[in-house]
């Protein structure tokens, strides 16, 4: 990533090691590249800035599918794919909204999250977003509505994963702590 746009590299494995191969180059923002999202699944790069724009290329051939504006056009912070359906989760930190579109760009739901949150991810069988802030937040991916939520013991988390394999999620703290628990 660098300013307004972004390089998509092949990495290939050969007796010296490995080797970076840039496959192409993508375009399309005014602003600074503020967040990327990429799902080999739906063949999808979805990337945000700061002018307000997310951009949709396709991950095997590099080829612009579309931009979805946010609609006060304000700067996206954090966004993600959900793999088996190709929607996409939003969140500007101006308006502290969460969005979720469909692949066509069609707004499908939304929810004001306060306090903001600082990151978010979606859990592996796509049912779940997850948000990190205040509390670690699971949110049903269908309506974005609040399930349940984690408490991060008095810290900020600034990051969250989930492990495919498992029921363990994970979460980053800005007082440097990491916290995991085991969900079902």
């Amino acid at each position: 990533i660098n300013a307004e746009y972004m390089g998509v590299w092949d990495l290939i494995h050969n007796k010296g090691g490995i080797m970076a191969v840039r496959k192409f180059i993508l375009y399309g923002h005014d602003g600074e590249i503020t967040c990327l999202a990429v799902d080999s699944s739906v063949d999808l790069i979805a990337s945000g800035s700061e002018d307000g724009s997310v951009i949709l290329h396709s991950l095997s051939t590099g080829l612009y599918d579309r931009t979805i504006w946010h609609p006060l056009k304000s700067p996206i912070h954090n966004l993600a794919i959900v793999p088996l359906q190709g929607h996409v989760v939003v969140h500007s930190k101006v308006d502290n909204i969460l969005r979720l579109y469909s692949i066509n760009g069609t707004t499908l739901a939304s929810v004001e999250v306060h306090p903001s949150i600082q990151g978010l991810t979606i859990s592996p069988d796509s049912r779940f977003v997850i948000t990190a802030g205040p509390h670690i937040c699971v949110r049903w991916t269908h309506d974005l509505k609040q399930l349940t939520k984690y408490d991060t013991l008095n810290s900020n988390s600034s990051c969250v994963a989930l492990y495919s394999d498992s029921h363990i999620m994970t979460c980053g703290t800005l007082d440097g702590s990491i916290l995991t628990w085991i969900y079902k």
